[in-house]
């Protein structure tokens, strides 16, 4: 009989521990995914890495001899705005900043641009938007219960700044 309660308890107590053990466990796990944590974005870095150009557009066009300016004339787009392309983590409010401007907006620029036209030649003023473009590096940093940990992503993205106008002109 004393061996049965031995028995008996031997078994009890391991089936009491196993069951406390998974019941530890998961709390812990639970725990775990309540703890206060946030990763917070921000911009590194910004290197320029060149210029871009949009389509030609038409400006006004004339037959010389003579000068044909492109001035403040009416009718002609003068605004156009830059662009974000790839991830942004960091929002579009933390990159106007990085920039001083406001990234996506339409920028309206003024053009002034002049060529002389020959005797018996007829020209027309072609105009294009400019861009600078930038590759801007983006690092997310994980808090937990508001102590920096560590950097765990890197991101990236293009931004491309209205910068005015490219200009030109063709024989018609």
């Amino acid at each position: 009989m004393k061996k049965g309660r031995t028995l008996f308890a031997i078994v009890l107590i391991a089936f009491v521990g196993l069951f406390s053990l998974s019941s530890i466990k998961d709390r812990g796990v639970v725990k775990a995914a309540h703890i206060p944590s946030t990763t917070v974005w921000a911009v590194k870095s910004k290197e320029y890495t060149g210029r871009s150009y949009g389509s030609w557009r038409n400006g006004p066009s004339a037959r010389g001899a003579g000068t044909l300016s492109f001035t403040r004339q009416t009718g002609y787009s003068r605004s156009f705005s830059g662009s974000i392309s790839g991830d942004i983590p960091v929002g579009k409010a933390k990159l106007n900043a990085a920039f001083g401007v406001n990234i996506t907006s339409s920028h309206t620029f003024g053009t002034s641009f002049s060529i002389k036209i020959p005797k018996n030649q007829r020209k027309i003023i072609i105009y294009r938007p400019k861009y600078k473009v930038y590759r801007v590096k983006q690092i997310g940093t994980l808090y937990i219960r508001s102590r920096k940990t560590s950097t765990v992503s890197t991101k990236y993205a293009t931004v491309r700044i209205a910068d005015g106008w490219d200009y030109s002109s063709k024989n018609i």
